[in-house]
C-alpha cells in the first residue's frame, strides 16, 4: 500500500455518506493531504459501516463533499443519540476533529 502524508490540523474526518446506500452509512477516516480539496476529501477509511479496519490495510478512498449527508437524511434513531435538535437539520454531517480524539470516534 501505498503511504500518503496526512493533514495536520484536523485530521480525523467523521461523517454519514449518501452513495448507493438505502441510508446514510458512517465513514471515519484519516484524511490525506494533497489528495483533498473543495470537492472531494480523500483519506484512509478506518470505519465504514460497521466494517472496520486497522490503518495497516485500511483503504484509500474518495468521497464527493456533495453527497456528505445532512443530519435530515439520517435515521432518527441516531439523531436522537447523537442530540440533534430540529435546528441543524439541515447542517452537514461532516465532522473534524484532531487525531487525538480518534479513540472515541471509532468506538
Amino acid at each position: 500500500m501505498k503511504a500518503y502524508d496526512l493533514v495536520k490540523n484536523m485530521t480525523v474526518a467523521k461523517f454519514f455518506y449518501k452513495g448507493h446506500h438505502t441510508h446514510p452509512v458512517i465513514k471515519v477516516g484519516l484524511v490525506i493531504k494533497d489528495r483533498t480539496n473543495e470537492r472531494m476529501i480523500t483519506m484512509y477509511v478506518l470505519r465504514d459501516g460497521k466494517q472496520t479496519y486497522t490503518l495497516s490495510n485500511a483503504p484509500v478512498r474518495s468521497f464527493l463533499r456533495e453527497k456528505i449527508a445532512k443530519y435530515n437524511s439520517v435515521r432518527r434513531p441516531v439523531r436522537e443519540r447523537l442530540g440533534i435538535n430540529s435546528q441543524q437539520m439541515q447542517q452537514s454531517t461532516l465532522e473534524r476533529q484532531e487525531i487525538t480524539e480518534l479513540m472515541s470516534v471509532i468506538g
